[in-house]
C-alpha cells in the first residue's frame, strides 16, 4: 500500500510546482520509516523479518554500512547495507511428510526497491518548478515502485511474497482440520471405552464365547464326518 500510494503521488508531481505542493520529500521520508517500522516487525520476542536473527532488528538505516543516497541522480545501486539479519529460511514440520518453509528476510529486492526509491525522494530537495534532473529522479523512483509491487523480474514482488504466506497458511488449515478431526475420534473412541456398560459388555462377551464354542464343535464333527460312520 505504500509503495502504491507513493507511486501515485510521485506521478501526480513530475509537472511544475507539484513536487513542493505536494510536500513529496516530506511525504517519501514519512513512508521511509513507516516501511522500515514494518520490516522491523516483531512477533512476542521474535522479528519477522531478520531470517535466522530473531533477536536483532533487522533494518537500520544509520548502522553506519548502507550509504543514504545523495540526489540527483538517482542513485540506481542496489544497496541492502541497512540489512542487519541472515538469509537463514526457518522450517517446521507439521505432520509426517509435510514440512513448512516460512520467513521472508527484509533484504529482498522488492523491499530493497521500495526503500531505495523513498529514501531518493527523500533525499531530494525540489524545485519549483521542478527540474529536468528532478523530474528524472521521481521517474526512476516510479520504475522501482512499479517493479517491486507489479513486475520484477526474476524477484518476487511484494505480492509473490503475501501469495506465499496465503498458501503457507491455507496448507496449515488443512492439517489443522486433519489433526482436530483425528483428535475428536480419538476422544470419542477413549469414551466410548471408559463409559462402557460393564455387565452389558459382559453379557455380550458371554454369548459371543458361547456362539464361539458351538462353532468349534459343528468344525470339530465336520472333521470326524466319513462314508464308514455315515453307514454305521
Amino acid at each position: 500500500e505504500i509503495a502504491r500510494e507513493m507511486r501515485s503521488i510521485t506521478v501526480n508531481s513530475l509537472n511544475g510546482e507539484a513536487a513542493d505542493t505536494n510536500n513529496l520529500t516530506e511525504v517519501a521520508t514519512q513512508f521511509r520509516e513507516q516501511t522500515v517500522e514494518l520490516l522491523n516487525q516483531r512477533d512476542d520476542s521474535r522479528y519477522l523479518f531478520a531470517g535466522g536473527k530473531t533477536d536483532t532488528k533487522p533494518v537500520d538505516l544509520a548502522n553506519g554500512v548502507y550509504t543514504a543516497p545523495v540526489p540527483p541522480p538517482f542513485d540506481a545501486v542496489v544497496d541492502t547495507g541497512y540489512y542487519e539479519g541472515d538469509s537463514t529460511t526457518q522450517q517446521v514440520r507439521i505432520d509426517d511428510g509435510v514440512t513448512i518453509q516460512y520467513g521472508i528476510t527484509a533484504d529482498q529486492s522488492a523491499f530493497e526497491k521500495v526503500i531505495r526509491a523513498l529514501d531518493n525522494i527523500a533525499q531530494t530537495t525540489f524545485s519549483v518548478p521542478i527540474t529536468p534532473a528532478e523530474k528524472q529522479v521521481l521517474n526512476d523512483a516510479i520504475t522501482l515502485l512499479t517493479e517491486a509491487t507489479e513486475n520484477n523480474g526474476a524477484q518476487k514482488t511484494i505480492g509473490g511474497f503475501a501469495a506465499d504466506v496465503a498458501l503457507d497458511l491455507r496448507t496449515i488449515d488443512i492439517q489443522k482440520d486433519r489433526h482436530t478431526e483425528f483428535i475428536n475420534f480419538a476422544t470419542d473412541s477413549i469414551a466410548d471405552i471408559e463409559n462402557v456398560d460393564t455387565a452389558e459388555t459382559l453379557s455380550l462377551l458371554n454369548f459371543q464365547q458361547v456362539q464361539l464354542e458351538a462353532s468349534f464343535q459343528i468344525v470339530a464333527r465336520l472333521g470326524q464326518l466319513s462314508l464308514s460312520n455315515f453307514l454305521r
